[in-house]
């Protein structure tokens, strides 16, 4: 108890051989999409899906206010599921509002 509560699943050490694999779903999905694109229509449009979410994630707002990501969403078919995150707020997204102009002085290094 001196260094806060211990977590249970640190200390098991076996796990269930498919929480990796379903860990990294989206991922083996999304290379499994582009391979396909290679093999029919050439590498050009993997490359074009790739630098097209590249950009969309690039997109944002100010620092104070929280992006939606519907452009990244829209493109990795994302804007037709309903998640965890769609039904609660997650937690990286606090309803808690600031003094803007204090967090973009904050991010550009003036304060």
């Amino acid at each position: 108890m001196l260094h806060g509560f211990s977590n249970v699943r640190s200390d098991l050490t076996s796990t269930h051989s498919l929480e990796h694999s379903e860990k990294q779903w989206v991922t083996n999905q999304q290379q499994m999409d582009y391979a396909m694109l290679r093999n029919m229509q050439g590498i050009h449009a993997p490359l074009r899906l790739q630098m097209e979410r590249n950009s969309a994630k690039k997109v944002g707002r100010l620092p104070c206010l929280h992006s939606s990501n519907v452009m990244l969403d829209t493109l990795t078919g994302m804007d037709e599921t309903l998640d965890f995150g769609n039904v609660l707020n997650a937690p990286s997204d606090p309803e808690v509002t600031s003094q803007p102009h204090m967090i973009v002085d904050k991010r550009d290094g003036i304060l």
